[in-house]
């Protein structure tokens, strides 16, 4: 391949020094250029010579490196670090003895001139002491014994370590001609232009045709070595096909793969269980010391929607889909409410509970789906139920019962709107809204004021129950400030969402504050969440439905 690149840069160079020559009309240089032509050219077909040799070693050592083990590896590393310095000053001398040789013939003297043939007998002695000191080199650093693994490989390391040596040579060779190089390019710059860029392209054609010829002649070499060496391959016995395939084994890898997948797959689960730190169930909130008011399973808000449209033969949105109690009060999930609804009621030892505000640890918990339908459940006892959105950030009540959010309790602290403006019938007889209005800079302040204090005692004259829709707890103090006015507070807990030490957060600020909680509610509760005979029990209460 890198025969055929330089025989194709030859080509290219033939061509580009034909076209100047017939675009210009210069056929022959002058004598003093010619020469000065001949000696550039000399020398930088040696000093690609070098360059090519140069690369040919490292490809040679690349290969024979990959061939040795680490031990063998670090042997050649200590050889080439604790090198005689004697072997790399002969490399230098040797390499300015050659290039002052091919200096001295480019500049006419002739090759059997006494002077160049005494020079040559100073380089044969250097090589001569050159190749002593190698082979000491290798046989201080490396004396194999009858029982020395790394003795297979002896050759191959010696050739290994004489490539280096040279490599070393070559280098030193390459840089005494790249000084020649450039001196005689600067001579050179000092000729006319035209005479200039001729003198360039013959050059260029004389150092590629020399490259060409050099690497032709080394290709010859290898072909000649390759074709020389015998094979050291014998025929032990003849082969013969097996009766079964020695791999794979289809049987077997079947067999560890199913092993393997069920282990990895039980690892899996067992990991992700013990990595999950989140609330799943009613003994979670036990280990707490939380009462847990009910446990309400996960609304399947398409079956939801679909009795909605029985009943009021009308569409329903996504939020109202959420209003089991209202669209199926047989279903399990509407008794789950209802037992929630009773255990509130049961809360309240000295007093009756008539306020209540719930809340969450975080967002998206479902509080607001909570609260709704544990509203639906006391109106349906004909309690005059009131339901307030104090959730003043992001109100989602108006939207689940379609009315106006504005105006609301913001616009009656304010002093806007009057109560009675602001509340709103439902399509849920004893059911009654007071929307969050519009959304104030400063929900915190509002909620804690003194006017809100007056607005709560209005209220809890007018209405049965009043149920406050709040922020969760732990972001903001809009949850707190509202449970130092009611009679309790609720926090819904998210099965499998709700994490452990967010629950941690809210039991901290209740004791602090010291908050009336009644205890809290594990909401969407799936039956991939119960253990042992908590799954059985809930799937025949699932399937258990009035008649």
């Amino acid at each position: 391949e890198q025969l055929k690149q330089v025989e194709e840069r030859l080509r290219v160079s033939e061509d580009s020094l034909r076209t100047f020559q017939q675009r210009e009309g210069v056929v022959n240089l002058d004598e003093a250029s010619k020469n000065l032509l001949d000696q550039l050219s000399n020398f930088e077909s040696e000093y690609y010579s070098a360059m090519a040799e140069l690369e040919i070693n490292e490809q040679q050592l690349k290969y024979l490196t990959r061939e040795l083990d680490i031990k063998e590896k670090e042997l050649l590393n200590n050889f080439i670090q604790t090198a005689n310095p004697l072997i790399l000053e002969l490399q230098t001398k040797i390499a300015k003895l050659e290039a002052s040789v091919v200096e001295a013939i480019a500049k006419g003297i002739d090759e059997n001139a006494p002077q160049i043939q005494t020079i040559k007998v100073q380089m044969d002695k250097m090589k001569e002491r050159l190749n002593q000191e190698t082979r000491m080199l290798i046989s201080r650093g490396y004396i194999p014994g009858p029982s020395d693994p790394l003795s297979i490989n002896q050759s191959m390391l010696e050739d290994v370590i004489k490539l280096r040596i040279g490599q070393i040579l070559l280098q030193s060779k390459a840089r005494e001609f790249k000084k020649l190089v450039d001196h005689y390019s600067k001579e050179l710059e000092k000729l006319p232009q035209v005479i200039i860029t001729f003198t360039r392209l013959e050059r260029e054609r004389l150092v590629n045709e020399n490259i060409y010829m050099l690497m032709k002649n080394k290709y010859e070499e290898s072909r000649i070595t390759e074709a020389s060496q015998i094979s050291n391959v014998y025929v032990i016995d003849q082969s013969v096909p097996p009766k079964y395939p020695v791999s794979p084994k289809k049987k077997m890898n079947v067999l560890l793969g199913g092993i393997l997948g069920l282990g990895l797959g039980i690892g899996i689960i067992f990991l992700k269980e013990f990595l999950d730190n989140t609330i799943k169930t009613k003994e979670d909130l036990v280990k707490k010391g939380i009462t847990t008011l009910a446990v309400i399973p996960e609304i399947d808000e398409m079956k939801t929607a679909k009795k909605a449209r029985s009943v009021n033969n009308t569409e329903v949105s996504q939020y109202q889909s959420r209003l089991i109690t209202h669209f199926d009060p047989k279903s399990p999930v509407s008794e789950a409410y209802r037992s929630m609804r009773t255990n509130i009621e049961l809360s309240g030892v000295d007093k009756s509970i008539k306020s209540v505000v719930i809340t969450s640890a975080g967002p998206g918990e479902g509080k607001s789906t909570t609260i709704a339908n544990l509203a639906i459940a006391f109106a349906q006892m004909d309690q005059k139920t009131l339901l307030v959105d104090t959730d003043m950030r992001r109100p989602v009540l108006q939207k689940v019962f379609k009315v106006p959010r504005v105006p609301g309790i913001a616009d009656i602290i304010t002093g806007t709107n009057t109560i009675e403006e602001c509340i709103h019938e439902t399509s849920v007889e004893n059911l009654y809204i007071l929307p969050s209005g519009n959304l104030p800079p400063n929900p915190s302040e509002m909620l804690g004021s003194k006017k809100m204090r007056e607005i709560y005692q209005t209220l809890t004259e007018q209405y049965d129950k009043i149920f406050f829709d709040a922020p969760p707890i732990i972001a903001v103090t809009d949850a707190s400030l509202l449970a130092k006015l009611c009679d309790g507070l609720v926090v819904v807990v998210k099965s499998g969402v709700t994490h452990d030490e967010a629950l941690d957060q809210v039991q901290n600020i209740v004791q602090q504050i010291k908050l009336p909680m009644l205890g809290a509610v594990i909401n969407a509760i799936t039956p991939k969440h119960m253990k042992g005979g908590s799954y059985y029990y809930y799937y025949r209460y699932m399937n258990y439905q009035y008649k």
